[in-house]
């Protein structure tokens, strides 16, 4: 499902002439935190691919995206993989 309000508040970070990872993460934790899951968060962030202005925020949205899916440093993971024990 599109929400709106997330995408709103991603592209305001996305638009800055320095985008702020740790603020747009924080915000993503936010919706996380609000009953967010995964996949409705990197759909969002993919539906926002191809209405971003240029090339740096496009390459800031997959960023995001890999926070979302955790191709990035552990300390990055929006929705920390479970340890297997």
């Amino acid at each position: 499902m599109i929400n709106k309000w997330f995408q709103e508040e991603i592209f305001q970070g996305i638009k800055k002439e320095r985008v702020d990872y740790h603020c747009l993460k924080e915000c993503m934790l936010r919706f996380k935190d609000m009953g967010m899951d995964q996949q409705e968060m990197y759909d969002n962030l993919d539906a926002m691919r191809s209405k971003v202005d240029t090339e740096e925020q496009e390459d800031a949205v997959k960023d995001l995206m890999d926070f979302v899916v955790g191709y990035c440093h552990p300390s990055w993971h929006i929705y920390p993989q479970k340890q297997n024990d």
